[in-house]
């Protein structure tokens, strides 16, 4: 499935998430593939924490796929003590990490920068995740939302602390699945859109 069109906003139940994240992430490398780019691109990632939804779906994908295919630059607004924080070992490697310990930044959301034409927003970082359905949208061809997601970071990166990665073993499990289905309800039908304000 490629994600093709403009923005959408939805409101996705919490179990679908990390796969429809996976993906969308997974269409966007097979798609470079396909146009003969070189791989290694930086993806540049704001999130709550190391337990969010978008950093376990990057997690999976390094996990099967080959060292190179892309690497990251992170900020984390929930460090640990003494800028140290948990990270996916299967991420470790290939990231660069800088926290940010403002508790204003709760109330903006996650965000992930694939390229100028493709990115993800998430729920605010103030709502876990792991609680409740959250918001996202998807922009895929859309040079303006990519465009203010990898502002936003660039501004947030300057800001960032460096802090040193600790390498945990993930909670991301071995069996494959079949990410795309995601995006579908039980009875095959496409997840509804959403208008979602908070």
């Amino acid at each position: 499935m490629r994600f093709i069109g403009p923005p959408t906003a939805t409101v996705i139940k919490k179990e679908d998430k990390e796969a429809k994240l996976e993906a969308f992430i997974d269409d966007h490398i097979a798609s470079k593939k396909q146009n003969d780019e070189a791989p290694g691109q930086a993806y540049l990632l704001i999130v709550r924490s190391h337990e969010s939804p978008v950093v376990r779906a990057l997690a999976r994908i390094a996990k099967r796929t080959r060292h190179g295919e892309f690497t990251i630059k992170a900020l984390v607004m929930m460090p640990g003590q003494d800028a140290n924080t948990d990270w996916p070992a299967e991420l470790a490697s290939i990231t660069s990490f800088r926290s940010v310990p403002d508790m204003r930044l709760l109330d903006a959301h996650e965000q992930l920068w694939l390229d100028s034409n493709t990115a993800w927003v998430g729920d605010c970082m103030r709502r876990d995740p792991s609680l409740r359905d959250a918001y996202e949208c998807y922009a895929s061809g859309c040079k303006t939302t990519a465009g203010f997601v990898g502002s936003a970071f660039e501004q947030l990166w300057n800001k960032g602390q460096d802090a040193k990665l600790q390498p945990v073993e993930s909670c991301v499990p071995d069996q494959e699945i079949d990410a795309h289905l995601a995006g579908t309800q039980s009875d095959g039908r496409a997840a509804p859109n959403a208008s979602t304000r908070h």
